[in-house]
This record gives structure tokens, sequence and C-alpha cells, in this order.
């Protein structure tokens, strides 16, 4: 029905409200009120039915079933009790419509009671529309053991197989976090139409599983399900999460594809997308070219500028989003206050906040928490006790804030106060208010305090969690009481104990002089199979430093020797330890994908039947291997390997290395599985065997080969795919690269030349670099310069050591590979190649890129195998940009040369390659360059 048609409509069952004296005609029009939700026309209606008689008539049953249902329908939930409780048999449909106004209003527990009495009527059962909104209900209010009883009621009762009670009974499980649950239910349900599989995406990403949200669309799309608006919304944010910027790309395909990309809310959710992605300039682009935008629309855009470190960017969209006409509301506010930090922002903030005042918006929590939390950033904590004041002081939120403002600018007592004031009125806090105010008695440091902090944790229950018990044992650890710390520390289960845990009690006992327990309980952790990181390490260092124990190196040398589990092969480099080669089987049934193996050197293949060797046996040679009843035979009918499958915790626990064993022992990890190959890889370090694992993807395999550093010994890569073994041998062929040095020049410099601005890009590293490491720029594709990272102290700044200023955005940078690509191509996760002095090359992954407008300076210089080619580069005019000369004296004054000192004369390192490139690869290929 078009929009005239349903006016006219409309006017017609107005002018029957007027001359309504049947029930036929009272009848339509309550329909109607009830379909358009009408309120206003009911209670008129009602009013005329009343003064007509229609109540007293024979009919009055049926009259007040209908408005009892239209009340329902409006949301009155008073009016409509009232009428359903004069009725003396209600019927099963009216049931349903009360329990359904209930759900809806958000009314759980009166919604199961009406469901109960339903149940003990006598008179009346409920049927398959009754049982979609009760299980609702429960989902609402994460009432699970109902959600299943009502589940098993469906069953006894033969509504599971309803398609909408199915539907309710997986958004129920989502919504309890039962994941596993509904997808048990989900695959068992005989018709599954689009809300079906909306429910399992949406409800994956609820509760944190992307990739299993992404799956599932996979699953819905390659089984002809037809997409609609909200599968794209639901999986949209999947591919945030987990920054598949791919996945993101495709999903927009489809959109468009089925004339759903022009649709507001979907442009919305791939602005969001694209941020999350790390892809800003494509966000702001498509931002740019909406025809319509809406406030979520500019508030999407400001706070994925923030989230990736652009607050100026962010905090210029206010005023076009006011020019645009489009109002902020609180969500904006919070966003563009998140974006005040320092001084330099206070002006800014305090403008937001009288905007925020004259619009009303200043009461609202998001508004009032995210100025506590700005006013605290911006060193005017007075402000935020400001703020604070007016507060109605009954909600956490605000508390937090207001809390962890006082941690940051140092008043841990004012935040110890507030913390028992927001227990005194009845707020009860939660891990958040714990994670910002026990750092604060851990400054302070007082027994007693400990204590009572202590006393309170128990009681509310919250020492059950890790994270709270390990910020207990830091302060049990700062007041000198170990014996306490580590009563808290050894009352949590082995499998919960994480590196963050283990590090604060072997910081504790280093810092009180007890090394010889902090190096044991080192070893505990290494053996328990967690994988210490740069700060354990470090923690269990000075240890023994403190304790007098043995010089550095020694004390290195042993604790490497715990985590490689004796292994005299290991050897020590920072944290590093020698890897033994891996190897690679495919198990496959492409012949494409086989071939496409052979020819890069992997010939050992799996197979479940003698069919496919025998016939790829004669294209090629290779080492088939066959599997059966959990072990694994050569041609000879030899056992060479045995398969175990894993998709437990406790069949992890089992697997264990054993005498029993052959060498090579591969290993199916059907669920999570980073954990699981840490887990592994401690078992069986220091033993002869290879555990293998099989992998889908090289990404999946790459994880395997790299868990806890040592990797596992192999990956089996089942796939079908020719491009996931091109990935793979792509991914060797990097890791052999990082093992050869590369061949540095020494260049003597010829020219020193200041210029004018440009626009410079600053690289920062997920990886700390030390004196001595840089990354390749120049100018030319033919000539790179040695760039020093910024980990030297100076005088106006602090070190940076994962940051390199590396030059303009033409320079060219070195990437795996033997590739080179622009530094304005960077963006976070590529990969770029750190080398030192010495040619020592490895790759490193790019965490942010920095572009600004800052002097530049140009170097020219001539390498000493030919004094005739000019080689030059452009780099920032500061003292924190330098260049890594060959002298390898001591102190950092003959390592790198500042540019701002750099002269005439003065000797640098470069890398000297062919000139030729085409999308970053050599070709051979005459070019002229200057």
């Amino acid at each position: 029905m078009n929009g005239k048609a349903f006016e006219a409509v409309h006017k017609l069952k107005l002018l029957l409200l007027t001359t309504a004296t049947n029930t036929a005609q009272c009848r339509s029009l309550l329909l109607h009120f009830a379909a358009v939700k009408s309120l206003t026309n009911t209670k008129q209606l009602h009013s005329k039915i009343i003064a007509s008689g229609l109540l007293t008539s024979k009919d009055s049953f049926y009259i007040s079933s209908l408005l009892t249902s239209t009340y329902a329908s409006c949301g009155h939930v008073s009016y409509a009790r009232h009428l359903f409780d004069k009725l003396p048999y209600p019927t099963s449909r009216l049931f349903s419509a009360m329990i359904r106004m209930y759900a809806k209003c958000g009314l759980a527990y009166d919604a199961l009671q009406l469901f109960v009495e339903m149940l003990v009527s006598g008179y009346v059962l409920p049927d398959k529309l009754t049982y979609p909104f009760v299980i609702k209900a429960c989902g609402d209010s994460s009432w699970i053991r109902l959600g299943v009883v009502l589940h098993g009621l469906a069953v006894v009762n033969g509504f599971d197989c309803d398609v909408f009670v199915g539907n309710s009974l997986l958004a129920m499980y989502m919504n309890c976090g039962k994941k596993e649950r509904a997808r048990r239910l989900f695959d068992k349900m005989g018709e599954r139409r689009v809300v079906s599989w909306n429910t399992m995406i949406s409800g994956y990403v609820q509760n944190g599983s992307a990739k299993e949200a992404l799956l599932v669309f996979k699953e819905m799309v390659n089984g002809g399900v037809e997409v609609d608006l909200v599968t794209i919304i639901s999986v949209l944010p999947a591919c945030g999460y987990l920054k598949d910027y791919e996945a993101a790309k495709l999903v927009h395909l489809l959109a468009d594809e089925k004339a759903l990309g022009d649709k507001l809310h979907v442009r919305n959710a791939l602005v969001d997308v694209y941020v999350k992605c790390g892809r800003v300039d494509e966000a702001r682009k498509f931002f740019d070219d909406m025809n319509v935008r809406d406030v979520v629309t500019w508030t999407t855009m400001i706070n994925g500028v923030i989230l990736n470190g652009d607050f100026e960017s962010a905090l210029s969209l206010f005023p076009m989003m006011l020019l645009e006409g489009v109002k902020p509301n609180a969500f904006t506010l919070a966003c563009l206050l998140s974006a005040c930090v320092g001084s330099q922002h206070l002006k800014c903030g305090k403008g937001f906040h009288g905007w925020a005042t004259r619009h009303k918006l200043e009461s609202d929590v998001n508004v009032e928490t995210a100025l506590i939390d700005m006013y605290a950033k911006c060193n005017c904590v007075h402000l935020s006790f400001r703020v604070f004041g007016k507060t109605s002081k009954k909600r956490q939120v605000p508390w937090n804030a207001i809390i962890s403002g006082c941690v940051r600018n140092g008043l841990e007592r004012e935040a110890v106060v507030l913390f028992n004031e927001m227990l005194s009125k009845g707020i009860g806090p939660n891990e958040a208010t714990l994670k910002c105010v026990l750092p604060a008695y851990s400054t302070l440091a007082n027994l007693q305090q400990a204590k009572n902090i202590h006393s309170y944790l128990i009681k509310s229950r919250f020492l059950t969690r890790v994270e709270v018990a390990t910020g207990l044992i830091d302060i049990y650890s700062k007041c000198g009481n170990l014996d306490d710390a580590y009563m808290i520390f050894d009352g949590i289960p082995l499998s919960d104990k994480d590196i963050f845990l283990w590090s604060v009690v072997i910081a504790g006992y280093g810092a009180h002089g007890h090394g010889k327990t902090a190096l044991t309980l080192f070893n505990q952790m290494v053996q328990s199979g967690v994988a210490p990181n740069e700060v354990t390490f470090t923690s269990a260092l000075h240890a023994c430093s403190h304790a007098g124990l043995v010089d550095e190196e020694k004390c290195k040398r042993r604790m490497l020797m715990m985590i490689s589990g004796g292994n005299s092969r290991a050897r020590m480099s920072g944290m590093s330890i020698t890897k033994k080669k891996r190897q690679v089987w495919l198990w496959t049934e492409s012949q494409q994908v086989m071939t496409t193996a052979v020819e890069r050197g992997w010939t050992t293949f799996l197979f479940s039947s003698p069919h496919l060797p025998t016939i790829w046996s004669s294209i090629a040679r290779i080492n088939p291997l066959f599997m059966k009843d959990g072990e694994i035979y050569d041609v000879d009918d030899q056992i060479v390997a045995t398969f175990s499958s894993i998709s437990s915790p406790e069949e992890l626990k089992q697997f264990q290395p054993s005498d029993e064993q052959p060498d090579i022992v591969i290993v199916n990890l059907l669920d999570w599985q980073a954990i699981p190959a840490e887990n592994i890889v401690a078992a069986f370090q220091g033993t002869d065997k290879r555990v293998m694992a099989v992998s889908k993807t090289p990404k999946e395999a790459q994880m395997f080969l790299e868990a806890l550093e040592l990797g596992l010994g192999g990956v089996v890569l089942k796939v079908e795919d020719v491009k996931a073994v091109l990935d793979m041998k792509e991914y060797f062929d990097r890791i052999d690269e990082v093992g050869i040095p590369l061949g540095l020049t020494r260049a003597t410099v010829s020219q020193v030349q200041m210029t004018g601005m440009g626009d410079r890009v600053c690289v920062d590293l997920c990886t700390m670099m030390k004196p001595g490491e840089g990354l390749l720029v120049g100018s030319f594709a033919r000539g790179l310069f040695l760039v020093h990272s910024e980990c030297l102290e100076t005088s106006y700044i602090s070190s940076r050591p994962f940051r390199v200023n590396a030059g303009p955005v033409h320079a060219y940078v070195a990437v795996p590979g033997g590739k080179t690509c622009y530094l304005s191509e960077l963006r976070s996760g590529k990969e770029v190649i750190v080398v030192d002095q010495s040619g020592n090359q490895r790759s490193a992954v790019v965490g942010r890129v920095k572009i600004e407008t800052r002097p530049l300076i140009l170097v020219e210089a001539k390498a000493e195998m030919d004094n005739v080619i000019v080689y030059s580069t452009l780099l920032q005019n500061a003292e924190t940009v330098a260049l890594i000369s060959p002298n390898k004296g001591n102190g950092s004054a003959n390592m790198a040369i500042p540019v701002t000192a750099l002269k005439v004369g003065d000797e640098v390192l470069m890398r000297v390659q062919g000139g030729a490139r085409h999308t970053g690869i050599e070709i051979q290929e005459f070019i002229v360059e200057k």
C-alpha cells in the first residue's frame, strides 16, 4: 500500500471512529490502531465503546479482548493489564500479546510471571506465538537457566522446529554469551532464514568472536542465502574488529551489488570499518563523497580520526558539522572531548563544555564523564572536581573518571578517599573502577589500606578475577608484604596465571632482594607454558642484580636455558633462540596446488587414499604419505608420524611428549589455536620430537611457526588454493632473507643544503630499535641512506626507539622481499626492513605513520666504489634526524651523525642497488634519476 492509499484508509478509519456502533466496526478500528500503534485513537474509541454499551453486550468478552490486545500493541502497560485482569478466561493469543508487550517494554520479570500464570491456569497453553517473546525476555535479562528450561518446554511441546522459536532461542543464547550452544542449535535447524544467519553473525560480533562471524557470513553467501540490510550492518563490525580491510572491501562490493550501498546505515558502517582498518584516508574520501550525512556519520568519522591519533583533524570536523546543519549529540561531544588532551587543547575543551551547557547536554552521563576525563588530562583536575560535583553521583562511570583523573595527576590519597565515598553511597564499583583505584593503593604502599581493600575484594568476590588479583599482589609487594602477595598468587589456578601476573610477582621478589625466589618463579612460569616477555625478562635480571647472584650475562644464559628446556642449541641474542629448519607438507586434492608446491621445493604430500598419489607420481617426483587410524605411513608401510586432533583444554593437557611417539607428531587444533600452539612449543622443547600443525591458511601457518618465538617444527598446509602455496613460499623467503646481511657501502657526503618546506614522514614501528639501527631511505631507488632511529637521547627531547624520522613522501624505503615502496604508501600493518651498521636485517611491522609539513635539508653523497654517481636524499632539518656512519667506536657520536651537524667529507652508510623499479620490484631497464 502506497502513502496516499494508506492516508485515505486512515482518514476513513477516523471517520468510522465517530460513528462506530457495532462490533464489526470496532474490530476493524482496533486492529488498525494496533497496527499503527495509535494510543490516542485507541483511548477515544474505548470511550465510544463504553458510551455505546458494547461492553455490556453479548460481544463484551470479544471487545474487551480486542481492547486489551490493542493497548498491549501500543505499549500502554497499565491499561492493558487492567483490562486483562478483568477477563475471566483470556485466550492464548491474548496471553502472547501481553507477554510480547512486557518483553518489548523491558519488563522481563513481568513477562515471565505472566507466562507462569498461563502454564498454571489449566485452561490455556502457550503456543508458537508465545515462546519467542518469553524467550526474548530471558535473553534480554541474561537468565540462561530459565532460557534452557524454556528451550526444553519448546522441544517437549513440538515448537522447537518453528523458525521464529528457533531464531529467538539463537538470540537468547547469544545474549547470554553461550555461542557454542547457539551454534549447535543453528546447525540442527531445519529451516534457516536470513534472520537466523543475521542473528548468528551479530551474536558472534557481540561476543567478541569476529572471526567466527565472518566464517558464518562466508557460509551464508556461499550457500546462496540472500543477504539484506541487517546482514551488511552486522558483518561490517566484524571486519573492523579484525582490521580485515580485504573482507571489508568484499562486503562493500556485495552491498553495492545488492543495491544496499546507498543506504545511510550501510554507509555509516562503511566509514566506521575503513577507519578501524586503519584506512583513514579512504574513510575520509568516502565520507566526503556522501550526499547525506547524519549525526551518526559525523560522530563515526570524528571518533575514527581520534582512534588513529589525529586529534587536530577530529577537532576541525566540529565546525564543518555545524555548518552542514547537523547538531552534535552527547556521543559526538564525548568523542570531541576525548581529543582534547594536554594543556594545548584546554581552551578547545572549555569551548565544548560551554556548547554542551547551552544545548542542555551537560548532564548527560557520557558528556559528564568526558568532561571529567578531559580536564584531568589537561592537568586541570580542580575543574574535573567541579564537573563531578554537579553530577547525580548515582552512576559508576563519573566516579571511575574522577578516580582515574586523581591517579593521573598524582592525587592517590584523594582517589582512595573518593573510592571509599563511592562505596558509602551504595554505588557498586566494577572492574574498571578497580583498574583505576588499585594503582593508587600501590603508590601509597600503606599496609593497613592494603588489608582494607583486600577484605573488600574478598567480600565482593572481585578477587576471583585475575586482573584484580594482579593489582592486589602489586600493592602487597610495594608494601613489602611478600607473604600475602604470594598467598594470593598461589591461590590462583596455574591455568589462569597470565604473563602480567607472573611479571608482577617476579618483580616484587626481585625488588626486595629475593633473587633466588624470583629466578625460581621465572622457571615455574616457563614450565607452565607462559612465554616471558621483555618486562618479565628484565624483572628477573634485576632480581639477580639486586641479590648479587651472578653477572648479567650468566643470568641471561641461565634464564634462556630455562626457556629452552636445557637444549644446548639455545643461544642468547636478546630473547631469541636458534630455530630448527621448518618442514612444510601439503594436504590437498588439487593437482595445480601439487605442481606449484613441487616447483617450490615442497614434495611431501599427505593422502587419505592411494588413488591420487598413483596419478601424481607419474607427473612429478613426490614423497606420498598415507593417513590411517591416527598414524602416518610411508610407501613402505612404515610409521613416520602420529596424527592427533585436539578440541578441548583437557585434550591439550594430555598431549605430551613420550618415548613411544615417532620423531614427527602432527597435531590438528580444532578450536582456538594461538595459546595451544604456545603450550605445545613449551611442552616439546628439549625433546627430539618435531611437532607439525595442520594449517588451513598461510596466516595460520605463520602463527604456528612463530609461537613463543621458537615455533613448531613445521606445518601441514591443508589447502586447495594455489595462492596459499605462493604466500607460504613468500613467507619463508622473507624469513631466509632476514638471516642474510645486506651489503652496505661507505659514502662520502659531497653536499648539505637547506631547502624549503615539505611533507615528511615519521615511521613508528611496533618494535624497539637499538643504537646503530634504522631504515634504508633515499630519493633514488639506486641508493638508499641508512637513517638512524630516534633511540638516542638529545638535550631537548626524550628518545623514541620505535621511531624513524624517515624523509619526505616521495622517498623510497626498503621493505621485505628486496622491494621498495614510497614512504607515503606505508601504513599501519605493513612491514619494513630494519638494518644495523653491519648490514644485519630484520622485518618490523609499522604501527603508525605521521605526515607533517617540516623544513627539509638535502644530503648528497658519493659511494667509495664509484666517485662519479651522486646519491641524494631529503631529510627533516632537525637534530633528532641522523645518518648512520661506518664508525663503530664507543659512543653514539661515532655511530650516528645528526643532519644538523653533517658536513662535506663526513662518511655515512648506504645501500647501492639497481635503479630501475616497477611497483617496488627491481627490473632490468635503463632509467635516469636526477
